[in-house]
């Protein structure tokens, strides 16, 4: 298994009883799972136990350095994403990865779009109008309507805005995870201590020129009239089926 660069690794230092008891506190849902498996099937695997776990843990890794090149998580049931793959791709650096997204976006535009219009029915008409924007290439027009659309959904799950208020969903997604765990994995391109292209200050997005920045595009930034790409536009569906699943999640747990 590949996993991720780290400028900054700490595996070799001396654990104190601290780390450990955090260690496991934080993977305590995984194990409460296996527990639940070994009472169903009496048997427990620790090489599947550590598989698991590391893929978790690259997962995790892989979210935060793909969301600071403008990808949020698109539907693994749509997409079929192999975590050694995203892994590779990403560390091959940021063009190589965009290349790999955009035939994957591409490849599953459709499924894409009526995954995004399921619970969502009353976007219909301006979704699909973006949609059709995209297959046209008239991706000036495009952008816009699929940012609207991704703040308007995220206001919908959790009744918080995407893009503005950025304290109140900082402190949101910071308390949910800490009261439920078990929701990381889909809370976390949402926390707010990581970096991304579409919420971060206009400085800071110029400077990394990742991808799309809804302020900027939206009030007209001089430095971003040149906004309308297909790469921009593929972001931005992403960015639309990530929030889409993140409202799902919320509905069936009846926030």
């Amino acid at each position: 298994m590949e996993y991720l660069d780290s400028e900054n690794s700490k595996y070799d230092k001396e654990l104190s009883f601290q780390d450990v008891t955090q260690f496991i506190n934080s993977i305590e849902v995984l194990l409460i799972e296996f527990g639940e498996k070994f009472q169903e099937n009496g048997t427990f695997s620790h090489e599947r136990f550590l598989h698991d776990l590391f893929v978790e843990h690259n997962w995790s890794k892989f979210f935060k350095k793909s969301l600071k090149n403008g990808w949020y998580w698109v539907s693994d049931e749509i997409i079929g994403y192999d975590i050694d793959e995203c892994i590779s791709e990403l560390n091959k650096g940021g063009d190589n990865f965009d290349r790999f997204m955009t035939v994957k976006i591409n490849s599953h535009i459709q499924e894409i779009e009526q995954n995004i219009l399921i619970g969502n029915e009353i976007r219909t008409p301006i979704v699909s109008e973006a949609f059709k924007l995209l297959s046209e290439r008239r991706y000036l027009a495009c952008i816009p309507l699929l940012l609207s659309q991704a703040d308007g959904i995220v206001k919908d799950a959790i009744n918080i805005q995407l893009f503005d208020k950025a304290r109140d969903r900082k402190e949101f997604i910071k308390n949910r995870m800490i009261e439920h765990p078990e929701e990381v994995m889909i809370l976390a391109q949402m926390d707010g201590r990581l970096t991304s292209c579409f919420i971060e200050s206009l400085s800071g997005a110029r400077a990394r020129n990742k991808g799309p920045n809804r302020h900027a595009i939206l009030h007209g930034d001089i430095s971003y009239l040149d906004y309308g790409n297909e790469l921009n536009a593929l972001k931005c569906v992403a960015l639309l089926s990530y929030v889409s699943q993140l409202k799902e999640y919320f509905k069936k747990i009846a926030l």
